[in-house]
């Protein structure tokens, strides 16, 4: 992952310094969905082997986002986009949670959850390279911060339910490459992720699982999948 931050940041200087660039005062605004597989790890749980077998589907976190990208410069067939946006995150994998990090109530019951929500604040740098006139390649580099993030349970009623806190803080790294086409003033774009940083999730990843790391960070990329439109002005 260092050596591709380290390409992507090498890419941006280049943009800063070379001589003869032009720069281009547009906006791009997109609309994402996206795909992702489940995280279905549960490390010692006890019953780790019945959640798996009562959830053999392989996909189940979903995505939804906004962003408004600025492009700064461009050379040759080089662009160079920057910006913010509003992301939504839905994991419906049922599981064990820590409730105490909400500081809701002090209750010593285990609870499960099957709707982890997350609204992030992403903040997209991306670099365009122009295949022909419809066709561009993308390769996007996103820190994102969480802002808000709520549990609940939808099999049961229950008013122990939802669970919720507002924060601001850093969440995840991710890496992704794609393929847009352009269609005047529109494109439409598909891309993968290759890779996730992301801060270890206290909130499902803890003692109840007997979860034995130490680290806060870690580099897991679940397969995840993203569609786009756009618009130019």
């Amino acid at each position: 992952m260092k050596n591709l931050i380290s390409l992507f940041v090498v890419i941006l200087l280049y943009f800063n310094i070379i001589e003869g660039q032009d720069t281009i005062q547009s906006w791009l605004f997109r609309v994402n969905f996206g795909i992702e597989k489940h995280d279905k790890r549960l490390f010692d749980y006890s019953e780790k082997e019945m959640l798996l077998a009562l959830q053999p589907e392989e996909w189940g976190t979903y995505h939804f986002g906004l962003s408004l990208s600025k492009k700064l410069k461009q050379v040759g067939r080089f662009s160079l986009f920057e910006g913010v946006g509003i992301s939504y995150e839905n994991a419906t994998f049922l599981r064990p949670f820590d409730h105490y990090y909400f500081d809701k109530d002090i209750l010593r019951i285990l609870l499960h959850e099957n709707q982890y929500i997350k609204i992030m604040t992403p903040v997209p740098s991306f670099v365009s390279f122009r295949i022909n006139n419809q066709l561009f390649f993308n390769f996007e580099l996103t820190p994102a911060f969480i802002v808000y993030r709520r549990i609940s349970n939808t099999l049961i009623n229950s008013d122990l339910f939802p669970y919720s806190k507002f924060e601001f803080q850093l969440e995840k790294v991710k890496v992704n490459f794609g393929l847009a086409y352009s269609a005047r003033r529109f494109s439409f774009g598909l891309n993968y992720r290759i890779i996730n940083y992301q801060k270890i999730d206290k909130v499902i990843f803890n003692h109840i699982l007997k979860d034995p790391r130490v680290e806060k960070w870690e580099l897991y990329n679940p397969l995840q999948f993203n569609f786009n439109v756009g618009f130019v002005w």
